[in-house]
């Protein structure tokens, strides 16, 4: 009889190999989503308001409801609530109804600041 500590190590089996390749292929996959990431998880508008110089010019995803809506000769935009805050969009295209339910990516950008006011917009990306 062979004693289990005399025989050499095994080398790892089809299943190590297989989970080892899985894993790579995740990591892979994932490193190719991170420019698209955040559009998968949306951006709180009121975390963008809490601190809007770490939103200025930074592409974000928001999705809410529709609670206004532009749409005269040049003046053209609608207004996106989450739940946690509202912001004004400058759209790409059409403008949506009142009451659509929307996920928008763009760029934020501070229009102006007078006093404790500030007005933020994101500028829609082209769809």
């Amino acid at each position: 009889m062979v004693d289990r500590d005399d025989r050499e190590p095994r080398a790892p089996g089809r299943r190590v190999r297989s989970a080892i390749l899985l894993t790579a292929l995740c990591l892979l996959i994932f490193a190719i989503a991170c420019g698209r990431l955040g559009a998968l998880f949306p951006t709180k508008i009121g975390d963008i308001q809490k601190d809007p110089r770490k939103y200025d010019g930074k592409t974000v995803t928001i999705e809410g409801e529709v609670t206004e809506a532009m749409n005269v000769l040049v003046m053209r935009y609608y207004t996106v609530s989450d739940g946690t805050g509202q912001m004004r969009v400058l759209p790409s295209g059409a403008v949506p109804q009142v009451g659509s339910d929307v996920k928008v990516r763009g760029t934020v950008s501070q229009a102006f600041v007078m006093g404790d006011k500030t007005l933020l917009v994101l500028f829609e990306e082209k769809r």
